[in-house]
């Protein structure tokens, strides 16, 4: 599956599928996973002109990863302070969920 297009470093893209990274997706920092897997490979892409709230967008192209789904949801990590965020680390056996995203 595809993920859709992310602000990413081309240099974070390629080792991501180099190691077979986690990517996964939040509704929010204090839930679990709805969606993860792990990276398979990438591409650049060209983004879409606004958010889904209408802001438009300050970069035109952005890094769509592949993964190979997996039904273990995963905790939050990041330091972003906005609904987005980026950790680059382990993920131990206690961030990981029961595979119940609800």
């Amino acid at each position: 599956m595809w993920t859709g297009t992310w602000v990413v470093d081309k240099t974070h893209a390629e080792r991501a599928s180099k190691i077979g990274a986690y990517v996964a997706l939040h509704e929010a920092k204090s839930k679990l996973s709805y969606l993860q897997g792990t990276v398979k490979d990438w591409r650049n892409q060209k983004r879409e002109q606004a958010y889904a709230e209408g802001q438009r967008v300050k970069t035109e192209r952005g890094i769509d990863f592949l993964i190979q789904l997996t039904n273990k949801p995963l905790q939050w990590h990041g330091d972003g302070a906005g609904e987005k965020g980026y950790y680059y680390g382990e993920v131990s056996s206690s961030d990981v969920g029961t595979g119940d995203t609800r």
